[in-house]
């Protein structure tokens, strides 16, 4: 079974001067596309997972990860094997226009996970 980390979704007061960060130390680029939260930044690097950089204001939490995005093959059979080591869903996440077919969970240490279909993944236009 293929799976790979393909995003990781930060929380930042200032997504703007994060993502210059980013861009500067890293070589990332920004990605233009509509399918991502209003006011945040997508980050697409030379090799390695997308970056998110979400407002702090939208979502809420503290500044920091925010969740880590697995591709898999077969998001029910992944699921179920999560949820035999203690992995829980977590409800109240909406669906995200990146990932339509995408289930959140929490490890057991309590680490956001977002599970998606490698169908769905974001792709840079």
């Amino acid at each position: 079974m293929h799976n790979t980390i393909y995003k990781i979704g930060l929380v930042s007061e200032n997504p703007t001067l994060t993502a210059e960060f980013y861009k500067d130390q890293f070589s990332y680029s920004e990605v233009i596309t509509p399918n991502i939260s209003k006011g945040s930044i997508l980050l697409s690097g030379l090799a390695g997972p997308f970056l998110h950089i979400y407002p702090s204001e939208i979502t809420e939490l503290e500044c920091g990860l925010h969740h880590i995005s697995i591709a898999v093959e077969d998001v029910c059979s992944v699921i179920l094997n999560m949820e035999k080591y203690g992995a829980r869903r977590v409800e109240g996440f909406q669906k995200l226009l990146d990932a339509p077919s995408s289930v959140f969970m929490e490890d057991p240490e309590g680490i956001l996970l977002q599970i998606v279909s490698e169908r769905d993944k974001l792709t840079e236009n």
